[in-house]
């Protein structure tokens, strides 16, 4: 998952933005594990570890599609999952 800011972005508004993604990503119970990595202002990347498919209701696409509007309610980012099949 990608995390990006507008131009001009500072380091805090990126950590305060990168922190609540991860907030509701950790309090899902599909997801075993979230790392992140901002590299550099107004970026972040996010590795989602989720639970072994026997452990966890929804597949990897729905949970994507069931959490993105709340990703993208985050003011000031555009979030976005990448290379995401249908998992288990």
């Amino acid at each position: 998952m990608t995390i990006e800011l507008p131009p001009g972005a500072s380091v805090a508004e990126t950590q305060r933005v990168t922190g609540q993604a991860v907030a509701i990503l950790r309090a899902a119970p599909e997801v075993q594990q979230v790392f992140e990595d901002a590299p550099r202002p107004g970026f972040a990347s996010l590795t989602i570890t989720f639970k072994p498919g026997g452990e966890r209701s929804r597949t990897s696409g729905e949970f994507e599609r069931a959490y993105t509007p709340q990703l993208q309610a985050i003011a000031g980012a555009r979030i976005s999952f990448r290379g995401q099949t249908d998992n288990p």
